[in-house]
């Protein structure tokens, strides 16, 4: 039996959906400090494969806010999403993007 191929960066991207502090207040699962970490991380995971990240937001300029400054830092000028669908798959430039 062979093992399955490694991923590479021409196959794969990073979704990284509502990382926004007023979204992250409603996270119960998991100390919210960690999951920023965790996201910081991950991100930085990313650049340093060089693996292509789409990030969206929802509700920015109203309840939700940017993305956060912390995770902004680590993706530089990767664009963020403003999705009009809480979905985000159906969410048309999102899921084109993606």
């Amino acid at each position: 039996m062979t093992s399955p191929p490694l991923l590479n960066p021409a196959e794969v991207t990073l979704l990284m959906v509502d990382q926004q502090a007023g979204l992250a207040f409603g996270v119960g699962s998991i100390d919210r400090q960690l999951l920023v970490n965790n996201v910081i991380a991950l991100a930085k995971t990313a650049k340093t494969f060089q693996i292509p990240v789409v990030v969206s937001t929802s509700a920015s300029k109203a309840y939700s806010g940017p993305l956060m400054p912390s995770i902004r830092s680590v993706l530089g000028d990767v664009p963020s999403l403003e999705r009009r669908n809480m979905n985000a798959w159906e969410d048309r430039p999102f899921a084109m993007k993606s």
